[in-house]
């Protein structure tokens, strides 16, 4: 029998809760509807992207690298044009003037580090969690080329684990 004031589990001949005093004799014999573990868990995709908890299928996993090779292709062409056209192409955009220079190089330096940033943390993120789906720790995702092929072609643990 459980109490209806706090949900433990009580003595069938118990006459009062032992863990909160409530008198059981008008209380009815039904345990209260306690929500599911995770019931506050977002689903999705990408629902916690920069999380490093939880775990995430073979799609998402995949569909992660497809986002961060274009992101990085991405950063490479605008750093490669920015090269290129060098500050007189920043300048026309934004005239910056005299000390131009200086201020292009700190831009392009400040982009390309949230950049990388952004790409390692979301990244390894995804990689951990998918790593948790197959039943492994996330330390498991340094583990250099095998990891990839591992973490793409093997399926998900049909069990419960200690990651989901």
């Amino acid at each position: 029998m459980f109490c209806t004031k706090c949900g433990k589990e009580i003595a069938e001949d118990a006459v009062v809760c032992i863990h909160c005093g409530r008198s059981v004799n008008d209380i009815p014999l039904v345990r209260p509807k306690l929500k599911p573990a995770g019931a506050n868990v977002r689903t999705g995709l990408f629902a916690n992207a920069f999380a490093f908890r939880g775990v995430i299928g073979r799609l998402e996993f995949i569909l992660s690298y497809i986002i961060l090779v274009l992101l990085s292709v991405h950063a490479d062409s605008v750093s490669c044009l920015w090269n290129e056209f060098g500050v007189p192409f920043f300048d026309l955009m934004f005239h910056l003037g005299s000390g131009g220079e200086w201020l292009y190089i700190r831009l392009v330096s400040i982009w390309r580090t949230l950049l990388w940033l952004f790409v390692v943390w979301f990244g390894l993120a995804q990689t951990i969690k998918r790593c948790h789906d197959t039943g492994h720790s996330g330390w498991f995702s340094f583990i250099p080329i095998f990891n990839p092929l591992f973490l793409i072609f093997f399926s998900a643990k049909k069990r419960e684990n200690k990651y989901a």
